[in-house]
């Protein structure tokens, strides 16, 4: 079965040493993502990650738990885990395009948002907001 994870988190990246870190870190979830023929992309905005995941629901799960372990991020806030009929992001195993300062705001809004906000609208939206990022 195939699955989408779309989930915001807080950097705890040191804002010095982000640009390096980040670099770092799309390198090797690429190569990772590959592997596991997972699929999706990543936004960084400075003080937060968005980051949407694609592939089986065993290799997902998996990465999940891995990502809950990295001591660069917490408050970790899975914003939507569904069911998927065909990959969005099936040309990259992990988009990444820069630092984007457009979305911080929101994204910031997403995780201070109360537990009764509609999860599959923010889903909806920053999942357009990363294709249409990517496709810049």
């Amino acid at each position: 079965m195939l699955v989408s994870t779309l989930y915001v988190s807080r950097s705890l990246i040191e804002p010095a040493l982000a640009t390096a870190a980040v670099a770092d870190l799309v390198e090797a979830s690429t190569a990772n993502n590959r592997r596991c023929e997972i699929t999706g992309a990543l936004l960084f905005t400075g003080a937060h990650f968005a980051q949407i995941l694609e592939g089986s629901k065993d290799s997902i799960a998996a990465l999940m738990k891995s990502i809950g372990r990295d001591e660069r991020h917490d408050q970790l806030t899975v914003i939507n885990d569904a069911p998927l009929k065909e990959r969005k992001f099936q040309d990259w195993a992990l988009a990444y395009n820069g630092p984007s300062l457009f979305i911080a705001r929101h994204v910031a809004r997403v995780l201070a948002s109360p537990p009764g906000v509609d999860k599959q609208r923010t889903s909806r939206w920053l999942t357009d907001t990363m294709l249409e990022l990517m496709a810049v």
